[in-house]
């Protein structure tokens, strides 16, 4: 915040691609060889003394990193600019009352940048561009000498723009491959072109504190307020430049697996229409909020938090519909018991109930303007590049493109009866307004400090979700007409507890000590569990709704959405360090080790399955159409448990190394880090590696010593799929895609600077 006198710092970091050791993935691209460096300084000081002060922060970043591609390995040069500027004043009105105001730029971009989804080529990398600002202003006054009050407003612009710079229909149109997922020929998503996306938020909060100081009931800290948070958005979702993705095959070139082209067939071919119906009104989706807490100290053995707050969520759509109106109480207790009234032990409990604000994304879900419309025709044109075609006599992709549009204009384009169909407004519906999810928290704890160089501290936690964001689609849901006169199968929207479960339970320790005066060591350890059949985000963020259910015809049995270990679930965590000061008349140096340590993450195998009745790819006992406009063409199914499948255990030993020389008011300093020094490679990332699973959907699920497709199953009689026979995974399952996938390899970097 500044002060009467004039204080700063300069610092330079240094990092080079090149300095990062290659990890074990085959085909691992050459390291850039480029020096990176990010300057950073700050000023602060006085305007007026005694009244008005000042801070200035900057940061200036070029950095060039090496990167590859998955599945083709194609190595690439990813680069990040980062111009970040930040002004503060702070002023004593009066020596009870005081004004901060502060303002923060950031303008930020990347180039050559996946946005969305495993991209195999170089065409479908894309440039994004983050500006963004922050304005702050807080107030504080001292009314009496029990009685505090304060107040404080925000503001955030954040602009975004990402994808691909074409409408073309040819050059803008993403191709994908319907068994692996992979993309390819055009960036997902649309940049510049299609308009500036904006994530801005706002928020104000009042509140005052009062301290009560009685002799029959102890002392009291009195917090009251209330805040507000808006969350607006104008966010016209296009999916591509042409608002076309074709569902199909990617070719690689046997002999230069760099070299792709695509196909399409009957089996595994599509169209996929994406049109935004209109542009965004601006979402504003908030949260008002009243709070109050006593933190009660009763006597030197007892202390108590007490607190509840009321949140009120309110807000409209991007067509500006009002979809969320809803409170929720959520209480907060605590109780502290210090058997000595020393603070030698302690023994601690606390529940509390925690409820997020409503996401913009389910919130949003049924607005026509600014989401995209999703239509989805089967291909039924000629088969064209077919396997086993020589590489070099493969129709060029543009041709290919061209041919697949010409059919599909032949016969109806965009008004052809879709095979399935999702409208924003039409295919789903509220019943009523969204709530609020929430989380329940216990804690229980134990603390112990033993002489005054250490502690020791043990916790249980356990923690319940509920009122989950879920869509359910049956025939008594019903169906409706958009405006072009196309029926559709209608679901509703709404917040679910049926069926639907996350939970955690963890066991965390913690604890440090100092044996001598120049020596530190610390520790942490958590054992966890994490279970249940709601992820909650997809590995990009977004919030994702549950199906419960989803035309339970189709999909009511248990390998749709099994319970079992999430994606975030990890057994045992534990970071032990250590940390030497060794002051000399030449400097003060400093060591510190660091090893860490986390068990295997969870994924699973998962496919798809056509479980229709009479379909070429379904059983013979499948399910028939009981009424519904359009029936799922694939349906989820899980093989074996729901996260039944781990990556590596990860280790790791990290050293740092400080140098500090003062010399009068100014104190030089170098910092350098040693990351995993000992290059351990463990495969870390499960989102990275390959998780192909075939089922007779794809052409090329070919039972295990049988030259025969694999046959269909259905799986609502119970009957099991054997591996082999009707599944199979695919031939690189579990393998990493990219060198991303594994832990940080040996890694150095360094910083220097001054500070006074």
């Amino acid at each position: 915040s500044g002060g009467n006198e004039f204080t700063g710092s300069v610092r330079d970091s240094l990092a080079n691609p090149s300095w990062v050791s290659k990890t074990d993935f085959a085909n691992q691209g050459p390291r850039l060889d480029e020096l990176n460096e990010t300057y950073e300084g700050t000023l602060g000081g006085r305007i007026l003394r005694d009244r008005l002060w000042f801070f200035t922060a900057g940061r200036w970043e070029d950095r060039q990193t090496s990167a590859q591609l998955p599945l083709t390995d194609i190595p690439y040069v990813s680069g990040r600019e980062d111009r970040r500027w930040e002004g503060k004043l702070t002023g004593a009105i009066t020596q009870k009352h005081s004004m901060i105001v502060s303002y923060l730029s950031s303008d930020n971009s990347r180039d050559n940048i996946i946005t969305f989804g495993p991209v195999v080529d170089l065409r479908s990398l894309a440039t994004r561009e983050e500006p963004k600002t922050l304005f702050g202003a807080n107030y504080s006054g001292v009314l009496t000498n029990n009685l505090l009050i304060e107040a404080q407003f925000s503001r955030m612009d954040h602009d975004l723009t990402r994808g691909s710079e074409t409408r073309d229909v040819v050059e803008g149109t993403l191709l994908r491959d319907s068994a692996t997922g992979n993309r390819m020929w055009s960036p997902s998503g649309c940049g510049a072109i299609c308009g500036v996306k904006q994530h801005d938020n706002k928020s104000w909060q009042a509140k005052s504190s009062y301290f009560l100081s009685t002799a029959s009931t102890g002392n009291h800290s009195l917090v009251g307020g209330i805040e507000e948070f808006h969350q607006l958005r104008e966010d016209n979702n296009f999916q591509s430049g042409s608002d076309f993705w074709l569902h199909g095959h990617i070719i690689q070139n046997p002999n230069d697996k760099t070299q792709l082209s695509w196909g399409i067939n009957e089996d595994d071919g599509g169209i996929e229409w994406d049109p935004v119906p209109a542009l965004s009104q601006t979402s504003d989706f908030a949260m008002r909020s009243f709070f109050v807490n006593d933190k009660w100290e009763l006597n030197n053995r007892w202390s108590f938090n007490v607190g509840a707050r009321f949140d009120k969520s309110f807000g409209t759509n991007q067509a500006g519909v009002t979809t969320v109106d809803d409170s929720a109480i959520s209480p907060r207790l605590a109780a502290t018991f210090d058997p000595t009234g020393k603070g030698t032990h302690r023994f601690s409990a606390t529940y509390g109930r925690y409820v997020a604000k409503v996401e913009q994304g389910p919130a949003d879900l049924t607005a026509p303007a600014g989401r995209y419309s999703y239509y989805f025709f089967e291909y039924g044109g000629p088969e064209i590049n077919p396997a086993g075609t020589p590489f070099n006599q493969l129709l060029p992709i543009p041709q290919v493109i061209q041919q697949v549009f010409a059919w599909f204009n032949a016969h109806g384009g965009t008004s052809m009866e879709p095979d399935d169909v999702s409208i924003p407004g039409y295919t789903t519906r509220f019943e009523k307004s969204l709530s609020s999810p929430y989380m329940d928290e216990i804690t229980v704890g134990y603390a112990v400090t033993f002489t005054d160089r250490g502690f020791l501290r043990a916790d249980y936690v356990d923690r319940t979700w509920d009122d989950f964001y879920a869509i359910r689609r049956t025939l008594a849901t019903g169906k409706s007409t958009d405006p072009s006169g196309l029926t559709v199968d209608q679901g509703v929207i709404e917040n679910s507890q049926g069926g639907l479960s996350r939970d955690y339970q963890a066991v965390q320790l913690q604890g440090s000590y100092r044996p001598w005066q120049r020596i530190s060591v610390g520790g942490n350890y958590t054992w966890s569990k994490l279970r249940g059949n709601v992820e909650g985000e997809s590995p990009g963020g977004a919030t994702v709704l549950t199906e419960n259910p989803d035309k339970p015809e189709y999909t009511g049995f248990a390998e749709f959405n099994p319970v079992g270990y999430l994606l975030p679930d990890m057994r045992h965590r534990a970071n032990l360090w250590v940390a030497y000061d060794i002051p000399t008349s030449h400097g003060d140096f400093n060591i510190s080790l660091l090893e860490r340590y986390h068990s295997a993450l969870s994924y699973s195998a998962r496919g798809t399955i056509d479980v229709r009745r009479g379909a070429a790819n379904g059983p013979a006992n499948g399910v028939v159409n009981p009424g519904y406009q359009t029936v799922p063409t694939n349906v989820g199914y899980t093989f074996g448990e729901r996260g039944g499948y781990r990556v590596d255990a990860i280790s790791s030993t990290d050293v740092g190394l400080n140098y500090a020389l003062p010399f009068s008011r100014y104190r030089f300093f170098i910092e350098a880090d040693l990351i995993n020094i000992f290059n351990q490679q463990g495969i870390e990332d499960p989102d990275l590696v390959d998780k192909t699973v075939l089922t007779r959907r794809q052409a090329n699920c070919i039972q295990t010593g049988n030259p025969h497709r694999c046959p269909a199953f259905n799986p609502q009689p119970g009957e099991a799929p054997v591996e082999g026979v009707n599944w199979q995974k695919g031939s690189n399952f579990a393998k990493p895609t990219s060198g991303d996938a594994y832990q940080q390899p040996r890694t150095y970097r360094v910083s220097l600077g001054v500070r006074f």
